[in-house]
């Protein structure tokens, strides 16, 4: 298997983790950066490392087992396994810039620098802004 073709699956592997979504939250489980690796082997069989926005989340085997029968649908992959990790443990960092507009999350974060570019001393906000004392 060339490195083109590897680096065509694992887009098409994106492509369908697009294609996946957590029930309680209407974003893809990609943009909500739950995706930590797509491996591609020599036969066409696909390994997921992913994690959840919680240990406990309730819909965990449900995303698993959505995601492995998606990508085992293209054509290309000949077998699919997905690995739940918690290493790094998931934040909201990791969440795409499309996903946190989506989610009205950026909007909330330019309304706190405007209320502090409003509110605080110039002083202040350097030092805000530089994390310095």
């Amino acid at each position: 298997m060339t490195e083109n073709e590897v680096l065509e699956i694992q887009k098409q592997v994106v492509d369908v983790c697009k294609l996946v979504y957590d029930p309680e939250i209407p974003v893809n489980i990609y943009d909500l950066g739950l995706i930590y690796g797509i491996d591609v082997e020599e036969g066409g069989h696909v390994h997921i490392k992913m994690t959840l926005t919680a240990p406990t989340c309730p819909e965990g085997d449900f995303l698993m087992e959505d995601l492995r029968m998606k990508v085992e649908g293209l054509r290309e992959v000949s077998s699919c396994d997905v690995e739940l990790v918690f290493e790094p443990e998931w934040n909201q960092d990791m969440i795409t810039e499309e996903a946190k507009l989506e989610l009205g999350m950026l909007q909330w974060e330019r309304s706190i620098s405007s209320v502090i570019a409003i509110l605080a001393p110039e002083r202040w906000r350097i030092r805000w802004n530089t994390n310095e004392g």
